[in-house]
């Protein structure tokens, strides 16, 4: 997000531009220079797993739909 003050009591937010095009070759260079997992994979595969199960809607046992109406009851 960027802000730009034009007024110091009214500053103006909107979105950072983004650029007109990615192409494939930049995204497989961007993605070939992030740091590598290696020993730490399953450990945040194991994190990423925690962090779905939680994110989940709990279940109404009185119906096949999740129930979006409140907290996840403690199991």
């Amino acid at each position: 997000m960027e802000t730009e003050s034009y007024n110091p009591e009214t500053p103006d937010s909107r979105p950072a531009p983004t650029p007109g095009k990615v192409t494939v070759r930049a995204l497989n260079c961007l993605l070939a220079a992030l740091p590598k997992l290696n020993e730490d994979a399953e450990s945040f595969a194991q994190d990423l797993d925690a962090i779905r199960k939680a994110a989940l809607p709990a279940r109404n046992p009185w119906s096949s739909q999740p129930d979006h109406c409140g907290p996840r009851a403690p199991s």
